[in-house]
């Protein structure tokens, strides 16, 4: 028996030994595995154990081989995270286990710090062990990574991007969301989408998904109305997947929604416009192909637009005017700010065959970079126009031929005129001295009296004839305009001394002046004219009346002459004919005058950049105004 039980003695034993070998097999496999650092400490911080794996890791990125016994700390100025460490190490000497990582260049390890107990149960170093998680690391930086730029992404983009779940309740929404609808996203989140439809478009909504949850299409794509926050409804075009879970079951939606509110307004007018103007308008390439045309061209040209579409202009327009069409493209192509004059005229073929006139306005369009990218053309026909201005361009001419005969006729018959004239008055002269040697007294004096009134018709039509004359030339533009500083006070002065001397009624005129006494820019020999005609006229037109009244007044910039009378005045439905050629008042049928004299007073004062005015009632007087820059 004693040695059956040494036998099961040494069976134990045995077993111990083969344990224990197996054991120190597995930790001597574990300690020296190539993918972990192990290394151990006392208390002192002094190397009492390392791997191989962890001395390769010190001389490879720290340029240092450790020694067991030596100083940890002596690595201080080489190992910049042992700083870290030995806070970790002087927490782990007192019992506490940590985890930490560190980085060395691309190398990156996570470190369990755990104490090492004896029997004692009294702290006597640490044992540390070092995992490789460098791949593990990186992928979760790309994946914070991507992440982040996913979200930076989604949160910038104009669009709405969305997700809702099985019940249609939004689950996610980005900033947009607030920018376009102006609910927040967090009062939004959770709600379901139907809320923000607008009602008449919640069935046909479900009705627009239908297709995609029964898995007939992959995606929905269509317009569908919204109202935001202030109550605007908002057209909103939907693009929307289904969400599936591991399983294939529907989980979801997602997808984007645009607000195209303004583009369908700008696109409803701008197919309104097409439709509805009258004007052709064209979108022209650089090169002048024609990439768009409205429908009014069939009305116009007799073109459809898909007839025009991909054509080049100048096939359709005269040869005579190609040149002038190719400048002003280039012109419009060339000029940065749009500062040119881009009308034109030309002849434009009509399908029939015959060319028609048409005028166009032409702009360039810019890109955000004030680039030209193509030129938009409107035009219209201009046919009748271009037929009244080539009647207009006729009757000119014959106008201008016809004022030329006008002018030699008034010139010829003026001068023919003068000489018979001239004879009549130096007769009567002769005649009138002749008869003072007739005895009979009742004839010299009834001779006299004839003599007198041939001598008054003569100065009345060689009055005319001046007159007829001067506004020849007038219209002829040959008066000669020559301003010069003259005291016009001094010229009133002398001026109406020298009409008093003519005066029948012994009637003198009252002057007044005011403001500066100074010399201003007229033609003296023109406005000398016009005192004349419109002083005389003061005292034919107020016979047997208070006197006539003449008020300078000069400032700074300007020159205001008033002329007024207390006569007969000019009846109110004759005033607007006051300034044309051969006009008389009817109350002035017996008093002496050509009806000219007012005719030329207004173009010599338009001749100084002045104008004339007057106001009148009849039988009260009549108060002309003349103003003129000076």
């Amino acid at each position: 028996m004693p040695f059956r039980k040494k036998i099961e003695v040494n069976k134990r034993e045995i077993s111990k030994s083969i344990e224990d070998s197996n054991t120190n097999l597995i930790l001597s496999w574990i300690i020296n595995s190539p993918n972990e650092l192990i290394w151990s400490i006392d208390q002192n911080f002094c190397y009492t154990y390392f791997n191989s794996k962890f001395k390769l890791f010190l001389e490879t990125y720290y340029n240092f081989t450790p020694v067991i016994g030596s100083s940890i700390l002596i690595t201080k100025n080489k190992f910049p995270e042992l700083e870290k460490l030995q806070e970790l190490f002087e927490r782990g000497l007192k019992g506490e286990s940590t985890i930490t990582k560190i980085k060395a260049h691309n190398y990156i390890s996570e470190l369990q710090i755990n104490p090492i107990i004896d029997e004692q149960n009294v702290c006597i170093g640490l044992a540390i062990f070092g995992k490789d998680v460098t791949q593990i690391m990186n992928n979760e930086v790309q994946i914070l990574e991507s992440e982040r730029k996913y979200k930076t992404v989604v949160e910038s983009v104009n669009d709405i991007v969305f997700q809702t779940d099985i019940e249609a309740n939004w689950t996610f929404l980005n900033k947009s969301w607030e920018r376009v609808f102006g609910f927040s996203v967090e009062e939004s989140l959770g709600k379901p989408l139907y809320q923000y439809l607008h009602p008449d478009d919640v069935q046909r909504n479900i009705d627009l998904f239908e297709p995609l949850v029964t898995k007939k299409k992959n995606y929905c794509d269509h317009e569908i109305r919204y109202i935001s926050k202030s109550g605007e409804i908002l057209t909103i075009k939907v693009y929307a997947v289904i969400l599936y879970n591991n399983a294939g079951e529907i989980i979801g939606t997602s997808g984007t929604l645009q607000d195209i509110t303004e583009q369908k307004r700008n696109k409803e007018m701008y197919q309104l416009l097409s439709e509805n103007v009258r004007d052709m308008i064209i979108i022209h390439s650089l090169d002048g192909t024609i990439s768009y045309a409205t429908p009014s061209s069939s009305v116009l040209v007799g073109y459809t637009s898909e007839e025009l579409i991909g054509k080049n202009p100048f096939q359709f327009i005269h040869p005579d005017d190609v040149r002038s069409i190719t400048l002003l493209q280039q012109s419009i192509i060339s000029d940065s700010n749009n500062q040119i004059n881009n009308l034109i005229s030309y002849r434009f073929k009509h399908k029939d065959g015959h060319y028609l006139w048409l005028e166009t306005s032409s702009k360039a369009i810019k890109d955000k970079n004030g680039v030209t990218i193509n030129i938009i053309a409107s035009s219209r026909i201009i046919d009748e126009r271009k037929k009244l201005e080539e009647s207009l361009i006729e009757s000119l001419v014959k106008e201008k031929e016809l004022n030329e005969l006008k002018s030699r006729f008034v010139s010829m018959a003026s001068h023919e005129f003068r000489t018979p004239m001239a004879t009549i008055k130096s007769s009567t002269e002769i005649l009138h001295i002749r008869s003072q040697q007739i005895q009979d007294y009742s004839m010299q004096e009834s001779l006299n009296k004839h003599l007198q009134i041939i001598n008054s018709e003569v100065d009345r039509l060689t009055t005319l004839m001046n007159d007829v004359l001067l506004l020849g030339k007038i219209e002829a533009v040959k008066v000669n305009f020559k301003p010069v500083k003259t005291n016009l006070q001094s010229l009133i002065e002398h001026t109406v001394a020298r009409l008093s001397n003519k005066s029948v009624d012994d009637r003198l005129i009252k002057l007044s002046f005011k403001g500066q006494s100074r010399d201003v820019i007229i033609d003296p020999v023109l406005f000398n004219h016009i005192l004349e005609n419109l002083i005389s006229n003061a005292f034919k037109y107020s016979a047997n009346c208070q006197a006539p009244e003449l008020n300078l007044t000069i400032d700074k910039k300007s020159i205001l002459l008033e002329i007024k009378d207390y006569g007969m005045g000019i009846p109110k439905d004759e005033e607007k004919q006051i300034f044309e050629s051969f006009f008389r008042a009817k109350n002035a049928d017996l008093i002496q005058g050509t009806g000219l004299g007012l005719v030329i007073v207004k173009n010599f004062v338009q001749m100084h950049g002045g104008k004339i005015s007057f106001k009148s009632e009849e039988g009260i007087g009549t108060a002309f105004t003349i103003e003129i820059p000076g």
